[in-house]
């Protein structure tokens, strides 16, 4: 079975400074993986390796058994920017609920289906009470 992404002896550059170099790792289907650091340790740099943003300068790095391509319908992405308006009432959930079909933009009306798949990935990472909070109520 293909990884969903593998780094194999990876150097990931801005310029001419190796974020992050020579890693090699792989995330296999139905892993759940969280990318976890100080400020400034790589984490943004490769997320934006596996969008297909800033290629490998060298090793080898794949999505989906292939090289990485900006906009990748099978890639969701979530941000950890905020930048919510403190009157907006989004909730998370319907945070959420917008990258569940990450090639549509806005608010999405959801079907049965959709709603069990994000009820059960709250339920998996135990999420479900903060998804009804407000985004501009939760602390950073």
């Amino acid at each position: 079975m293909t990884a969903v992404v593998e780094l194999v002896h990876a150097t990931i550059q801005i310029g001419s400074h190796a974020v992050l170099k020579d890693i090699s790792f792989a995330i296999e289907p139905g892993e759940f993986i969280g990318v976890l650091g100080p400020n400034g340790s790589g984490k943004t740099t490769l997320m934006r390796s596996i969008l297909g943003l800033l290629p490998p300068s060298a090793g080898h790095l794949t999505v989906f058994g292939r090289a990485p391509q900006c906009g990748n319908a099978a890639i969701g992405y979530l941000p950890q920017l905020r930048t919510v308006l403190p009157d907006l009432r989004l909730r998370g959930l319907d945070y959420i609920a917008s990258s569940l079909h990450g090639e549509r933009w806005g608010l999405p009306s959801l079907s049965a289906t959709d709603r069990a798949a994000i009820e059960a990935t709250l339920d998996a990472v135990g999420a479900r009470d903060l998804a009804n909070r407000a985004l501009s109520d939760m602390s950073g």
